[in-house]
């Protein structure tokens, strides 16, 4: 019997552990997904295309905080300008955050590039 009463016990305080954790990640979902909206904004004002928001994974114990996937239908090649117009906004609009957010932004020819 005690061996059943600790397996329960047991049991109870992981329940509770993994419950935290969950809220932790819960609350910092909120933020992550005004960061997404916000560099939304800035990709489809640098590119002229609005990035459709993939991916918005939110860890409130570690960093980063938040990590968010763009895919674009448009190719953005290593050497467009408009690229590296959408990489110096993205990155002046992180500067601002306290946290640490990164964010994956795959262009229609399937070339990812990250920030963070």
């Amino acid at each position: 019997m005690r061996r059943i009463g600790a397996t329960i016990a047991g049991l109870g305080v992981g329940a509770i552990g993994l419950t935290g954790c969950a809220f932790g990640d819960y609350l910092a979902y909120a933020p992550c997904e005004g960061y997404s909206e916000e560099l939304a904004q800035v990709i489809e004002e640098t590119v002229g295309e609005r990035p459709t928001v993939g991916d918005i994974w939110a860890d409130g114990a570690n960093n980063p905080l938040c990590w968010l996937t763009f895919t674009l239908e448009r190719d953005l090649t290593s050497g467009d300008p408009e690229r590296e117009e959408m990489g110096n906004a993205i990155d002046d609009l992180r500067a601002g955050w306290q946290d640490d957010v990164r964010l994956e932004v795959i262009s229609g020819s399937g070339e990812s590039f990250i920030f963070g």
